[in-house]
């Protein structure tokens, strides 16, 4: 795919990258695409759709890929947009995961199990609640380890404030609104993130021109 410095507005007109108006809009413009693909009297279409970036957003990868791919084998045209959280998903799944990530899968299901028990039961062994010694982590979506999550919308990477715990790249929860094309290439042109890695990927999937240091040379 070309990417550039301007990016398509909703309403058609030309807009530039990097600056507050994309940084507000690029959720709202790929839902408005997809919403335009999928077409919006198409309820159940819509729905299934939705549900999958809600799995994606959840990081529950396996469900959301295996959705993606009937999504896409229903409706090709759609595929541009979506391919970019497959990736991810494929990503993460093909991860292999350690000792550390299976002890913390077990802890899940001490939740889960704790979650069926009796209320009488929770009271009597309250000590024992996995909730209080668990926090919420979820696969990086780079290294598919398990990590803290922290909302994608807070913080700084280059400042260390929203990393994975064990690769350290920027912002490891799955995030439909930056993960789409326009969330990454707002990135990519803002530089918010400090690892070389994700540039280089980003210009082997993408014909990008001009390149990352086009607003700083402005």
């Amino acid at each position: 795919m070309k990417i550039s410095h301007k990016f398509k507005k909703i309403d058609g007109s030309e807009g530039t990258r990097s600056n507050s108006e994309d940084f507000g809009t690029v959720g709202s413009r790929f839902l408005k695409r997809i919403a335009d693909i999928v077409g919006e009297d198409n309820e159940k279409k819509s729905k299934e759709l939705f549900n999958c970036l809600n799995s994606y957003n959840k990081a529950d990868y396996e469900v959301a890929n295996s959705s993606f791919s009937k999504i896409i084998k229903d409706n090709p045209s759609i595929a541009e947009e979506l391919e970019p959280f497959q990736e991810i998903c494929s990503r993460v799944l093909s991860c292999k995961k350690n000792n550390v990530d299976y002890l913390y899968e077990k802890c899940l299901e001490d939740i889960k199990n704790w979650d069926s028990q009796s209320f009488i039961h929770k009271l009597l062994n309250r000590n024992k609640n996995p909730y209080l010694e668990t926090k919420l982590k979820i696969r990086c979506k780079y290294c598919g380890h398990y990590t803290s999550f922290i909302n994608p919308n807070t913080g700084m990477a280059y400042m260390n404030s929203n990393n994975c715990g064990v690769c350290g790249r920027g912002y490891p929860a799955p995030s439909v609104y930056w993960d789409n094309i326009d969330g990454q290439a707002y990135i990519y042109y803002r530089g918010s993130v400090s690892e070389d890695v994700f540039y280089d990927e980003f210009e082997r999937k993408h014909d990008v021109y001009p390149g990352r240091d086009y607003f700083m040379n402005k």
